[in-house]
């Protein structure tokens, strides 16, 4: 394991850039035939401010794709909880509607079931009544037709 981690540590280290010691950034203004100091690209003050002015271009070039690229998404991502809020709403509506229908259907079998488990006991008691008077009564004639 410590092997592993030897040849892992030394390829890190010869495969990192280092950068090189003793070169210098320097700008130099140098006058016609001046030889320069120091061995590099030399740059006249237009190209100087070319490069400067291009930089400037790209940056702010860069701020307004940024700032076009965030007002899109912020559209898009206002349209997108628009349409959420509608389709909530309409959820919300339509449950109020289903709960209110099932509600109705809810007391609409309640009251079968207290129908059918609450008899009319007057109507009962009525026949009831009739049914022994009658019974009684038809008695009564057989006996007496039974006695003459």
């Amino acid at each position: 394991m410590r092997f592993v981690a030897k040849v892992c540590i030394i390829a890190m280290l010869l495969l990192t850039p280092t950068p090189v010691f003793g070169a210098s950034k320097s700008i130099l203004t140098l006058e016609e035939g001046r030889v320069a100091p120091f061995s590099g690209t030399l740059l006249s003050s237009g190209a100087a401010a070319e490069i400067l002015i291009d930089k400037e271009l790209a940056v702010s070039e860069f701020k307004l794709k940024l700032d076009h690229e965030l007002e899109m998404l912020g559209i898009k991502h206002k349209f997108e909880i628009e349409d959420l809020s509608l389709k909530l709403k309409y959820v919300e509506k339509s449950s109020e509607q289903t709960i209110a229908m099932q509600k109705e259907h809810i007391s609409f079998l309640t009251e079968r079931v207290t129908k059918m488990n609450n008899p009319n006991t007057e109507l009962w008691f009525a026949l009831g009544v009739g049914t022994g008077v009658v019974i009684v009564l038809l008695s009564g004639v057989a006996l007496h037709a039974a006695s003459n």
